[in-house]
C-alpha cells in the first residue's frame, strides 16, 4: 500500500520505478478486456462524475474503458475495481 497526499506525484514516482499507469475512463479508446497489462501496472479509477484529474490523465500510459450495453453510462467504482481484478486474474486463452 502507498500512502500519499496527492496522487499525481505518487504516480510519477511509480513511473520512475518502471510501473505503467492505466486509467479507466468511459471515453477511453481501448477496452480493458483487450489490454494485456504488464506485470507492473497501476490502475487508476476515476470518480463516477468527474473521472480522473487532468494531472493523472497526462501521466497515463494507457486509457481503458469497460464496454457496456443497454445505455449504461457508468459503473460504481467498487464494481469497476472488481472487474479489473477479475480480468487480471482470469486465465488467458493461448
Amino acid at each position: 500500500m502507498i500512502s500519499c497526499d496527492a496522487l499525481a506525484p505518487a504516480l510519477q514516482a511509480l513511473k520512475a520505478e518502471g510501473y505503467a499507469i492505466a486509467t479507466l475512463e468511459a471515453s477511453a479508446p481501448e477496452s480493458l478486456f483487450s489490454y494485456q497489462a504488464p506485470a507492473r501496472t497501476v490502475f487508476v479509477l476515476g470518480g463516477e462524475t468527474s473521472g480522473v484529474s487532468d494531472a493523472v490523465h497526462q501521466l497515463a500510459d494507457q486509457r481503458l474503458a469497460i464496454p457496456m450495453s443497454n445505455e449504461v453510462e457508468s459503473l460504481n467504482v467498487a464494481v469497476t475495481a472488481a472487474l479489473v481484478a477479475f480480468h487480471l486474474t482470469s486465465p488467458r486463452p493461448e
